[in-house]
């Protein structure tokens, strides 16, 4: 974490100081001379300023800015990140000794590249989020746990499974269905496609609250203002479909909210990056708003529709709502928890778009295979 935050500061900023010891502090500029690692100069700074502070006094700096600490600190930051698979272990053993400050920012220039993909944080792949995540578990856990080291090495390729899978259940269901005179292709289908628009209406959610963060800065304080927006969809798009849709127990239609859920990943992928560009807040407000709404808007249609499918196949309407309302929950839970502490902070927000659209043309492709004619 601490040499993400590192390198990301400067790929920014000409000369970053790393000092602390328990705690980190960053120094960072682009003008030469305003970072300074000279005790005396920061002194002499610090009564020219006349600062007065019952926490801090001039000499707190030889605390700050003990040599043998300084030299250690700034030798691991600046060295962690730039071998393959640096960020599957800890920085390695630095010398005995080190070179001071100023020797090692000018041999800095000479060392490999840093591994962009894990040790540069950006606004839509929040690396530096996962490691914390990490760091926290590790402060809060009764022993080692393996499972976030395990989880960096994740690749997109990771999304095959989820892919191969339904294809293959729902094929072997349709010989056996074929054989049987059943409809277990066709019920797995349904429910699969509760799962996927549970899963992905989530996923572009948690999608959507990482770019607001990344864009405006905060999130917390209106984060109640973004879920209720969501509910609003999800409340309207459920009232549309019981007021004002007749034939709800159709296969076609619950299959085509499942392309809408697809065209609505690639929109959000293609808007957020341009969004981040926009210089007016309130028009990217109005956006995320209204691509909150309408992620909830479809998933408000999609589980009437879903619901009244399944139970034309079941007969119960108790059962069946139960179980479609079970298996959608099952579905958000898991995206959301996929999605922010994995999907997003190490492939990316636009990463896990695609995933959700994939989902739901997955779920589309099962409804085609079990659909007779």
């Amino acid at each position: 974490r601490n040499a993400t935050i590192y390198h990301t500061l400067r790929s920014v900023f000409l000369r970053v100081l790393p000092v602390g010891d328990r705690f980190m502090f960053y120094f960072a500029a682009n003008a030469s001379g305003q970072v300074s690692a000279d005790v005396f100069t920061l002194q002499e700074r610090y009564r020219e300023r006349h600062i007065t502070n019952d926490d801090f006094s001039v000499d707190h700096f030889y605390l700050l800015l003990e040599e043998s600490q300084l030299r250690r600190v700034n030798w691991i930051v600046r060295n962690h990140g730039r071998a393959p698979g640096a960020h599957l272990s800890g920085p390695a053993h630095g010398p005995i000794f080190p070179d001071s400050v100023d020797e090692q920012e000018r041999l800095e220039r000479e060392l490999p590249l840093v591994g962009s993909g894990y040790f540069l944080n950006s606004d839509f792949r929040p690396i530096g989020y996962y490691y914390t995540v990490m760091f926290w578990d590790d402060l809060t856990r009764n022993g080692r746990s393996e499972i976030f080291r395990w989880l960096l090495h994740v690749e997109l390729w990771w999304i095959l499974p989820f892919i191969v899978i339904p294809l293959l259940v729902v094929l072997g269901l349709r010989v056996i269905t074929d054989r049987a005179g059943k409809r277990s292709d066709i019920h797995f289908a349904i429910l699969f496609i509760v799962f996927s628009t549970g899963f992905s209406t989530m996923v572009l959610q948690i999608a959507l609250l990482f770019s607001f963060q990344s864009v405006f800065g905060f999130v917390y304080e209106i984060v109640g203002l973004i879920v209720a927006i969501f509910m609003l969809g999800l409340a309207l798009g459920a009232l549309f479909t019981n007021r004002y849709l007749m034939a709800r127990a159709n296969i076609n239609t619950l299959a085509g909210t499942q392309l809408l859920i697809v065209i609505l990943s690639i929109i959000i992928a293609v808007l957020l990056p341009a969004a981040a560009a926009v210089q007016f807040p309130s028009i990217v407000f109005v956006l995320f708003s209204a691509l909150t709404f309408t992620a909830g808007l479809i998933n408000g249609i999609g589980f009437p529709l879903s619901t009244a499918c399944y139970m034309k196949l079941n007969g119960h309407a108790e059962k069946s709502a139960g179980i479609v309302y079970s298996v959608e929950l099952s579905g958000a839970c898991i995206g959301a928890a996929l999605a922010s502490v994995v999907v997003v902070p190490i492939l990316g927000i636009i990463a896990s778009c695609i995933f959700a659209g994939v989902i739901n043309g997955t779920a589309f492709a099962t409804i085609l295979i079990s659909r007779r004619s």
